[in-house]
Formats: C-alpha cells, sequence, structure tokens
C-alpha cells in the first residue's frame, strides 16, 4: 500500500489526523451508499485523497491547485468528510 505522503511531509501538512484512520477499513466500506452523506466537494477530495476508486492518492499540496482553494480548505474539507464518514462507519 502506498500513501500520498512522506514522513517528512507530515509535519507540516496536518496529514496525521487522516493517517490516524484505518485505511484499510475505508477501503472495505468504500462504496457508493458511504459517501451519500458527503457533498461532491468532500467526496471528490477524500476520494483523490486516499486514492480510492482507482485513483493515486494525492497531496494536499496537489489538490490546493487542482480544486483552486487554500491548502487550509482542503484539509478542513478533508476533516469534515472524515468526521461524517468515521460516523457513517460505527
Amino acid at each position: 500500500m502506498s500513501y500520498a505522503w512522506s514522513p517528512e511531509e507530515l509535519e507540516g501538512d496536518g496529514a496525521d489526523v487522516a493517517a490516524s484512520l484505518d485505511e484499510d477499513m475505508l477501503a472495505l466500506h468504500a462504496d457508493r451508499h458511504l459517501y451519500d452523506e458527503l457533498t461532491p466537494l468532500e467526496r471528490e477530495v477524500i476520494v483523490k485523497r486516499f486514492g480510492l476508486e482507482g485513483n493515486s492518492p494525492r497531496r494536499l499540496v496537489d489538490l490546493e491547485t487542482e480544486l483552486h482553494l487554500r491548502r487550509s480548505d482542503v484539509r478542513a474539507v478533508q476533516l469534515r468528510a472524515l468526521g461524517k464518514l468515521r460516523t457513517h462507519l460505527q
């Protein structure tokens, strides 16, 4: 399993919160039903950030450029979506 970030990037990237998510559990439950509670932007960020649906995992800086958002905004969307997913998986 490959990650979209290196250990050096975790310090300033805020990915430590995202890295704590059990990726295996998320991958096992990644179906359309799981995304029902996410907004289109939240879904896009999660799918691209964690490399779901056949995508390669992406770094926050890549999503920042692609989505024309500040990194802090991408991170906020990611955290909000992860919170919804955690609630859904419990």
